[in-house]
C-alpha cells in the first residue's frame, strides 16, 4: 500500500489499519519489520533507521522499548541494553570496534551516572553526566591503580597512573633523604652543596625513568623547596625552577645547568 507522502506498507490489514505481520517503509528511508497492532509496531521488531543504524528488540507504539540491540551505520559501535521511548535509557553496554567498552547507566542515548570505560590498556570507573566524565575516576592498568580528575564539563584536570604515583613518591623520598642529611636546616639558604646534591639526585632519577620531563616526578619535591626557601635571593628555588624547565625538553641534563642562573625563569 502506498501513501501520498511516500511511505509504503506491505502486510496485513484489519479495519483499514496495520494489523499482524508487515513491513513499513517510511518516507525518510527507515524500515520497520515486525508485528503491527492498531497501526503501530509492537513486540519484537527490526528497525533499519534512516541514518543506516539498526535496532533489534521489543517495541511499543513503533518505538524501541525494553532490552534490545543497536548497531551504528558503520558497524563501529554496538549497544546492548535497556531502551525507553525509543532511546538508550537504563543499564547497557556500548562496545566499539577498536576494543573500547562503556558499561553503565544511560539516559537519552548518553552515559549518565556510574559507568566504566575499558580498553586493552586501561580502565576508568566513575561518574558521567550527559555523556561527559565528571569528578574523580579510578584508573587501572597493568602497573596498578591511579586516578583521573575531570571538571564538570569533562575536561581533564589531573591524571596519574600507578607509575606516576610511584615516581612522585620516589622524588619525595629523595628530597626527604637529602633534607635529613642536612644537619642544620636553617642553613639551607647558604648551602650550595645541598641544592646541587638534591637537584642532581632528582636529575638522575628522571634520567633513568621512561618519562619525558620531570614535572610529574619533581613537582612535589620542588614545591617543598619553595615552601622552605621562600625569601628573595633563594638559590635552591632558582636552581629547582631552572632544572624543572630544562628537563621538560630532552635530551637536556639538569646537571649541565648553572646552579645560580643570571635570569630566573618564571615559575612553572
Amino acid at each position: 500500500m502506498l501513501f501520498p507522502e511516500g511511505s509504503s506498507y506491505v502486510g496485513s490489514f484489519v479495519d483499514g489499519e496495520f494489523q499482524g505481520k508487515g513491513t513499513l517503509n517510511l518516507c525518510d528511508g527507515a524500515v520497520i519489520e515486525g508485528t503491527f497492532q492498531n497501526g503501530f509496531a509492537v513486540g519484537e521488531a527490526n528497525f533499519f533507521l534512516a541514518d543506516g543504524s539498526r535496532y533489534k528488540g521489543p517495541v511499543v507504539n513503533s518505538k524501541p522499548q525494553g532490552y534490545g540491540m543497536w548497531v551504528s551505520a558503520d558497524r563501529s559501535l554496538l549497544y546492548e541494553g535497556d531502551f525507553s521511548d525509543g532511546k538508550k535509557n537504563g543499564y547497557g553496554i556500548l562496545e566499539s570496534s577498536d576494543g573500547g567498552t562503556w558499561q553503565g547507566e544511560f539516559k537519552n542515548d548518553q552515559l549518565d551516572g556510574e559507568a566504566r570505560f575499558k580498553n586493552k590498556e586501561f580502565s576508568l570507573n566513575g561518574e558521567w553526566k550527559a555523556g561527559k566524565q565528571i569528578g574523580e575516576h579510578k584508573y587501572l592498568d597493568m602497573n596498578g591503580p591511579g586516578y583521573v580528575r575531570f571538571s564538570d564539563d569533562g575536561t581533564i584536570l589531573e591524571a596519574k597512573t600507578a607509575e606516576d604515583i610511584k615516581n612522585d613518591r620516589v622524588a619525595m623520598q629523595i628530597f626527604a633523604r637529602a633534607l635529613k642529611d642536612q644537619k642544620n636546616q636553617s642553613d639551607l639558604r647558604k648551602d650550595k652543596d645541598f641544592c646541587n646534591k638534591l637537584m642532581y639526585q632528582l636529575a638522575d632519577f628522571v634520567g633513568s625513568s621512561k618519562h619525558t620531563g620531570c614535572s610529574a616526578q619533581c613537582r612535589s619535591a620542588c614545591g617543598n623547596m619553595w615552601d622552605i626557601n621562600s625569601k628573595e635571593g633563594d638559590r635552591c628555588e632558582r636552581q629547582c625552577r631552572l632544572c624543572w624547565q630544562v628537563l621538560e625538553f630532552e635530551p637536556n641534563d639538569c646537571k649541565s645547568v648553572s646552579p645560580y642562573p643570571m635570569v630566573m625563569p618564571d615559575r612553572i
